[in-house]
């Protein structure tokens, strides 16, 4: 029998990330991901023992918890990114995936179109935990389009409150 992998649409990925939000009731930036992480029974610890080009890794425990592990040789915009993205694998069950990944066949180019259809959708989780639509709108007005201004408020890189900007049609290039 030939099972298919189906992924939520980046609007339910979203949607997913502002719930969260709601539930943990953070209603102003910088999001608090310690208390997310929290909330989800995951411990965060910098590590130097990463690779170069791992940022971060969520190792799930036995227990139902989490470790985050984030690479503590990356600049701290990237630490924030990456925390919020390993958190959208833990929120979307990425783990339970990998793991189902790991016991059966499948060919290495299907696995890596998996892996990166995986790591998009934590990335769109990411940017929609750290800069939520309705936040940025908002902190738009409040800062007059600064971009600058919107980065540190969200506590993000200038490129993306950029991206974000272009994705809700707010900076026109």
């Amino acid at each position: 029998m030939i099972k298919t992998i189906t992924f939520p649409s980046n609007e339910t990925v979203k949607i997913l990330a502002r719930q969260l939000l709601t539930t943990v009731e953070i209603k102003d930036p910088p999001v608090n991901l310690l208390l997310i992480a929290e909330y989800l029974n995951a411990e965060v610890y910098l590590s130097d023992e990463l690779p170069d080009e791992v940022h971060g890794c969520v190792i799930p425990l036995k227990d139902g918890g989490f470790i985050i592990l984030i690479n503590v040789f990356t600049t701290e915009n990237r630490r924030i990114f990456t925390l919020a993205h390993e958190i959208g694998h833990i929120c979307l069950r990425h783990y339970r995936l990998v793991g189902k990944l790991r016991k059966i066949e499948i060919n290495q180019s299907r696995l890596d179109e998996i892996s990166k259809k995986i790591e998009r959708l934590a990335d769109v989780f990411a940017s929609e935990l750290l800069m939520p639509k309705h936040m940025v709108q908002r902190y738009y007005r409040d800062c007059g389009g600064n971009v600058t201004a919107l980065a540190q408020v969200f506590t993000v890189s200038e490129e993306a409150i950029k991206i974000k900007l272009k994705e809700l049609n707010l900076l026109v290039e």
